[in-house]
């Protein structure tokens, strides 16, 4: 669930028991505070499952993380999901499900928003794809699926050979293009290629105006191939 995704969510800051307020990192807050909401939802084609995470800010995207006390609460697909150790909150399925998250803030009020499977775009690998990669040549990948939206999405091919940090390149140009060098760090042998395609879209209800947020759905596909 937590494997190594390009582009992700957002998170929170903090609320107070008795004072109404406390201080959670540099950022304080009280029931007054709004929040950047980030919903993020994966569809896995190779395992027909749906990973969603959900993370706070507050007052915008670049406030302070914000985990969730109190009266506060994230229901996604009505569970009740508990903070991660890394802050985030996490909602898996076995199987292609809709996701809809409910957060009740501090003061009780209760934002919803919604992905769904139809709001993705289908991401295939390309007809023509190498079996086998050089490190020290690299590769280019020529792209034949549905055209890109430039204004709501973006798609990567990455090389993952479960050691190293994995290898992102954006589609650009109709290409993806690991040039030589760029895979010199992975170990030979099989590695994983996962095609990940991302789409933005905003909030549904947002906390308000300036404090903001998004949904992203993204598409994921994997095959393994061998690198030599």
């Amino acid at each position: 669930m937590k494997q190594n995704i390009y582009i992700l969510t957002a998170a929170l800051a903090t609320l107070g028991l008795a004072s109404c307020e406390r201080n959670n990192g540099t950022n304080p807050t009280d029931t007054s505070t709004e929040y950047h909401q980030s919903y993020t939802v994966i569809y896995d084609k190779n395992n027909k499952t749906t990973e969603a995470v959900v993370m706070f800010r507050t007052n915008n995207k670049s406030g302070a993380i914000h985990t969730l006390v109190g009266n506060e609460s994230i229901n996604i697909n009505r569970e009740l999901v508990g903070i991660s150790a890394d802050r985030k909150y996490y909602y898996s399925s076995n199987k292609f499900t809709n996701v809809e998250f409910v957060f009740t803030k501090n003061a009780g009020e209760q934002f919803l928003n919604t992905i769904r499977i139809t709001d993705t775009s289908d991401a295939e690998f390309p007809s023509v794809f190498p079996s086998s990669i050089n490190k020290n040549s690299g590769m280019v990948v020529d792209w034949d699926g549905k055209p890109v939206d430039d204004a709501t999405e973006k798609m990567f091919l990455v090389v993952d050979d479960g050691v190293h940090t994995p290898v992102p390149r954006q589609y650009n140009n109709g290409q993806f293009i690991f040039t030589s060098g760029d895979l010199t760090n992975l170990t030979p042998g099989d590695v994983t290629i996962r095609l990940e395609r991302f789409k933005y879209m905003p909030l549904q209800q947002a906390d308000d105006s300036v404090s903001g947020g998004e949904r992203v759905v993204m598409v994921r596909k994997s095959r393994t191939i061998s690198l030599l």
